[in-house]
């Protein structure tokens, strides 16, 4: 065999043993990342939230719906993913032979025309906010004037990872492009919702379909983006406080006494001796 030959036959054994090298090392170095991205999918999550048409939710209406929806909350959850929720629904959609417009002789069609968020309450003042409402224009549009019956489901995102269902509102009429059904959905974050900015996405969908007939997110509305978010175990200035104030303060004063105690005994024995 020639040197040319040996030398080339080194130089591809070299490539392929380098190439092998490097996969093994990106996998070392990704897996960490992959598994993170999955435990954040996987984490348990739980919030409880309230919805309602805006101009009849009242402060002392949102705190009984939510006292209301405390008392009734199952164990954490995981909340699914947006995929895993268009997925659930495309199993409806094989049993739905006819299209909307089939179904009611003409088209219309659907638009959320605006949404507005609200920072509601941080008990810790720490600018993250454990409870915050989000308020949405719903809209139909056709040639005619039109009432028709929706949902929507919400979503968080937090540093651009997967929108994470936290609720499903009940159906709500909306009448054509009026601003007067405007929806409110109220909520507290109760567990897994570490300190962070999060995004907000609502897609609508018409009741008896099951295609989202519309969508808004962050990307659209800067009202939906990075909203100083966190839940339950992260706001908690009250038990901190307790927690010193009475435990620790407590501690600390036996430790003086004994001290205090300690310091008149040894005083008195230098007296005897």
């Amino acid at each position: 065999m020639s040197k040319s030959i040996q030398l080339l036959t080194k130089f591809t054994k070299a490539i392929v043993s380098g190439i092998t090298h490097f996969s093994l090392l990106a996998c070392v170095v990704m897996t960490p990342f992959a598994l993170a991205e999955q435990a954040t999918v996987d984490a348990p999550i739980q919030a409880i939230s309230a919805g309602g048409l805006k101009n009849e939710l009242t402060p002392e209406r949102k705190t009984t719906l939510l006292t209301q929806a405390k008392e009734q909350a199952e164990l954490p959850l995981v909340g699914k993913t947006r995929e895993q929720m268009k997925s659930q629904k495309a199993v409806m959609k094989m049993n739905k032979s006819s299209s909307r417009e089939k179904h009611l002789g003409y088209y219309h069609s659907f638009n959320l025309y605006d949404a507005t968020s609200y920072l509601e309450e941080d008990i810790d003042y720490d600018g993250f906010y454990r409870t915050f409402s989000v308020v949405f224009d719903a809209d139909v549009i056709s040639d005619f004037s039109e009432v028709s019956e929706v949902y929507a489901e919400l979503y968080l995102s937090v540093n651009g990872g997967p929108w994470r269902h936290y609720f499903t509102t009940d159906s709500f009429l909306i009448y054509g492009e009026s601003s007067d059904d405007e929806y409110e959905v109220v909520t507290t974050l109760l567990e897994g919702y570490h300190t962070d900015h999060y995004d907000v996405l609502i897609d609508l969908y018409e009741i008896g379909y099951p295609d989202i007939v519309a969508t808004l997110s962050s990307d659209e509305d800067n009202d939906l983006y990075a909203l100083p978010l966190e839940s339950v175990e992260y706001d908690y200035y009250e038990e901190y406080y307790d927690s010193h104030s009475h435990g620790h303060g407590g501690s600390m004063g036996i430790f003086f006494i004994a001290l205090l105690a300690t310091s008149l005994v040894c005083k008195r024995l230098s007296h005897l001796i």
